[in-house]
């Protein structure tokens, strides 16, 4: 009994969680840039023509660490991209998954959270913008270089996040299977015949 009175009466919407894949995906392509930054100034350190006894310096970091640097550098943008489409399919599975539990009425709240995520994801456009910029006059190009599809994708977060927004409020509110109550109704057909 107290089960069911918890489950009537919650009145949260899941849109809102877009606003964790907002800042999880900002902050995954900060920890994106720093490790790209962190490896190519290691690799570029370690990449001297120095003799240490019998061995090359440049031989040995191109046979360790280099390797790294190029599997990180490579790999990069479709880490970036992975990171943003795991965190999406993670939202629209939880709006399929709760769909039905809220009230219906939360149609007009839906719009309003997608109203203030779309602020919120102006102003993460352009922090980005601002971060490529800064990055771009002090030398470090490793943002616009090796990420161009998740860049591009943090670049234009408003147009998204207003296409995820809606998607997951049609998830969210339709009925998607039927449920039990609708099968019945279709099955036994009209009460009149």
């Amino acid at each position: 009994m107290l089960y069911n009175k918890k489950t009537k009466n919650n009145r949260g919407q899941t849109t809102i969680l877009m606003i964790i894949l907002l800042l999880g995906l900002f902050f995954s392509i900060i920890l994106l840039l720093v490790g790209g930054i962190v490896a190519v100034r290691i690799n570029n350190a370690l990449n001297q023509n120095i003799t240490l006894g019998n061995t090359n310096l440049a031989t040995i970091n191109s046979q360790t660490f280099g390797i790294y640097t190029t599997t990180y550098l490579n790999s990069a943008d479709w880490w970036g991209i992975s990171a943003l489409f795991g965190m999406i399919i993670g939202l629209f599975l939880s709006a399929y998954f709760t769909r039905g539990t809220f009230p219906k009425i939360g149609i007009i709240l839906d719009i309003f959270i997608i109203l203030g995520i779309f602020i919120f994801a102006l102003y993460l456009s352009e922090t980005y913008q601002t971060l490529l910029d800064s990055l771009s006059s002090a030398g470090e190009t490793f943002l616009e270089d090796y990420t161009p599809n998740t860049s591009s994708f943090m670049l234009n977060l408003p147009i998204y996040v207003v296409i995820i927004g809606c998607v997951m409020m049609i998830l969210f509110h339709s009925s998607i299977p039927r449920k039990q109550e609708e099968n019945n109704f279709y099955q036994r057909g009209f009460q009149g015949i």
